[in-house]
């Protein structure tokens, strides 16, 4: 604890006493524990469904040869509320799969190919470390309604796409009874 009567060189105290104070002042109006909703989602599950579908379905038919798709995965993952122990009551519908029956000698030529197909179709590069001089690397676009594809060459050489939606709400099957 700072005494008040202990000098203050350089007003050090006084600026460490003012932040302390500030703090307070933030914790006590709840101004750092207010959530932050998500926004209300733009498309229905199925929507999600079916876009993400549409996305890996366009994408590989930009590829000469055309891939054979296999999947390799996906279903909903929750969207947490602003702690991640708390749930929105939101998911993002994700897939992923392989796209077999590409030589990997031509992973790069495949990369360019897709490159160009997202830019000229609006997507923006959120993370591209195909150019690191790694054995693997992965590529993540974002299309223009918040969609992700993350394309991702494995050590091995293989390629595979990975989709997901924004956040949307679960639908639930519901029994509706007469009487």
């Amino acid at each position: 604890m700072i005494s008040p009567d202990a000098p203050d060189h350089n007003g050090i105290g006084t600026r460490v006493m003012a932040l302390l104070a500030a703090g307070a002042a933030l914790v006590g109006t709840g101004a750092c524990s207010r959530p932050t909703p998500l926004p209300t989602p733009k498309y229905t599950h199925q929507q999600a469904v079916e876009m993400v579908d549409g996305i890996i379905a366009t994408t590989a038919e930009q590829l000469k040869p055309q891939p054979q798709v296999e999947i390799n995965g996906g279903g909903d993952s929750p969207c947490t509320g602003w702690r991640d122990e708390e749930g929105s009551g939101q998911v993002m519908y994700e897939r992923s799969v392989w796209l077999n029956g590409l030589i990997a000698a031509n992973n790069d030529r495949v990369l360019q190919t897709l490159i160009a197909y997202w830019n000229t179709n609006q997507y923006k590069t959120v993370r591209n470390d195909s150019s690191l001089p790694n054995s693997s690397w992965t590529v993540v676009v974002s299309d223009p309604n918040d969609f992700s594809v993350k394309f991702v060459k494995s050590v091995e050489g293989r390629l595979s796409l990975h989709v997901q939606s924004p956040c949307v709400y679960k639908e639930i099957a519901t029994t509706r009874t007469t009487n």
